[in-house]
């Protein structure tokens, strides 16, 4: 009895007399209760040292305070084995709404207690001694509120009850389940997937979406950066491994890449991976979180177009050789003509057979260009006079 509370300690007294003699199953109740009173001394003096204090530190240890008693139970009473409940303690929220003052009133088929459900949870406390919690509306007209309900076996069938109002805590729980329910829906129609990766623990995140892009079965991802790495095909592997590392260890906090994926039937896909790293006040990367995207479709179109374009440079240099073999050929048919035609000199014979030698030596020349051209070879450059060149194509008379 001496260590309890002196505020309590006074109570039982004045309530028992000086010489009652605390039941043995008493005592650990009478110790939570003494200490709920030095938390309530705690915010006393909170307060005492808040009023000394200027306006805006006013405000900053009223918050405080505020938080202190938050964590206390809004409502705390005991409901005896006459099924009254007794020993209420008001907590600092006010919880006076008329479906609280209900538990004040013993049960009965009419009352406002008559479907049941606390006397229920009262009866199955009391039938297998342990603990229930169950939650409770008020249903009021304009705005219901919710409330967390906690029955504690006590000595004697009596129970302890604490209530506390959880309508705002419901209110956020319902908002951050549609808004994830909502993010979950934009991810499955862009098929965009997420990845949390938690650097201290070695521990990565992935959505449903990014096993499916991975070509994983739901639930199956191993959960580490060398799972990820295995999936990526082996020609990319150490070049992503690089990449990754070198911008961890830089200050840069977004980051993208693409590489090869692939799938357990074989199949290559290509993914975008966009990131953002999280760092402590000393630089060091904690946390990164970002996204997978299938981008296979768009790289194949980007290399029709690479196909595409080489396919017009073929068709223009095509273009331009038909152009120089038609040059070539004119050149030998002209020669060819003086030939058969007897009437120019030995001279000019010898020069026409000259002049045919040259134009088939350079059509070989463009021929053995174009096989080199053909099998991927490299081009071949060399200095060309071009005043020789043009009076080879195109010969004056």
């Amino acid at each position: 009895m001496e260590k309890l509370h002196a505020l309590l300690l006074r109570q039982w007294r004045r309530i028992f007399g000086r010489e009652a003699v605390v039941p043995d199953g008493w005592h650990a109740f009478l110790q939570t209760i003494s200490e709920t009173y030095k938390d309530f001394d705690a915010a006393r003096i909170l307060v005492e040292r808040a009023l000394a204090l200027s306006s805006d530190e006013l405000h900053a240890a009223n918050a405080e305070l505020r938080g202190v008693l938050h964590v206390l139970p809004d409502l705390l009473f005991r409901v005896g084995s006459d099924d009254r409940i007794r020993d209420v303690a008001q907590g600092t929220s006010g919880l006076d709404y008329p479906a609280m003052r209900a538990f004040r009133e013993p049960p009965s088929a009419d009352g406002p207690m008559a479907l049941g459900r606390f006397w229920d949870a009262v009866k199955q406390v009391r039938d297998t001694q342990s603990s229930i919690a169950f939650e409770w509306s008020d249903d009021a007209p304009n705005q219901a509120s919710l409330f967390e309900v906690r029955l504690l076996p006590f000595v004697e069938s009596d129970i302890i009850g604490i209530v506390r109002d959880i309508t705002l805590r419901k209110q956020a729980e319902t908002a951050l389940r549609e808004s994830e329910e909502r993010s979950v829906l934009a991810q499955r129609a862009g098929h965009v997937g997420v990845f949390d990766w938690n650097l201290p623990a070695e521990r990565i995140f992935w959505s449903a979406e990014s096993e499916e892009i991975f070509g994983l079965l739901r639930g199956t991802f191993a959960g580490s950066y060398q799972g990820w790495l295995e999936a990526v095909v082996p020609e990319d592997r150490a070049c992503l491994d690089g990449v990754i590392q070198a911008w961890l260890r830089s200050h840069r906090e977004d980051d993208s890449w693409e590489y090869r994926v692939l799938h357990p039937d074989r199949t290559e896909r290509w993914v975008e991976t966009k990131g953002h790293v999280f760092r402590n006040t000393t630089g060091k990367p904690e946390r990164m979180i970002g996204t997978h995207l299938d981008v296979t479709v768009r790289k194949q179109a980007e290399k029709d177009r690479l196909v595409l374009g080489k396919l017009e440079s073929t068709g223009i240099l095509a273009g331009g050789i038909a152009h120089d073999f038609n040059n070539l050929l004119a050149g030998i048919l002209m020669s060819l003509e003086t030939i058969e035609s007897n009437q120019s000199s030995p001279e000019d014979l010898i020069l026409a057979l000259l002049d045919a030698k040259h134009a088939v030596s350079a059509a070989r020349a463009l021929t053995q260009q174009l096989i080199t051209f053909a099998r991927g070879g490299a081009a071949i450059r060399q200095t060309t006079d071009l005043g020789r060149l043009l009076h080879e194509s195109a010969p004056w008379p």
